[in-house]
């Protein structure tokens, strides 16, 4: 038979690894709260010759041949007291050709600049690509 004692310690245990494992999922659930979203168009041309197009409002490629590459850049700024982390996402067929960093973790205050290649492999069709770059901002931990 158990005694009073071995009762008390087991309860206290288990009291113990409960709170734990809510502690623990109430810190998942706060560090996957959104800040903010921003989304990017994203256009590419795949072509027989080069040339750039200077949009403002989207990440443009212009056309690149098929083993070339052309490059552009974004800025993420935390305007956050605290530390947060930009999760960067590709949608659409553009997707396959582009090469970038996908998670920047940012102290308060900071501004960091990404770079995002095109790169066209020598097999590439020609054609007209395009997506949205996806940046999602989250509190970093």
């Amino acid at each position: 038979m158990q005694k009073k004692g071995d009762k008390v310690y087991y309860l206290v245990v288990l009291i113990f690894i409960i709170s734990l494992i809510l502690f623990l999922a109430l810190l998942n659930v706060r560090s996957n709260v959104i800040l903010d979203k921003n989304k990017v168009h994203v256009k590419l041309n795949i072509g027989n010759s080069s040339g750039f197009d200077v949009n403002e409002t989207a990440l443009t490629f212009g056309t690149i041949t098929p083993g070339s590459s052309a490059q552009r850049s974004i800025v993420v700024e935390n305007n956050y007291n605290f530390p947060i982390k930009s999760i960067l996402k590709i949608k659409g067929d553009v997707a396959e050709y582009l090469i970038f960093e996908n998670i920047v973790s940012l102290d308060a205050g900071e501004k960091e600049i990404i770079s995002v290649a095109a790169v066209a492999p020598q097999d590439a069709s020609y054609g007209n690509y395009s997506g949205i770059l996806e940046v999602v901002f989250k509190r970093a931990f």
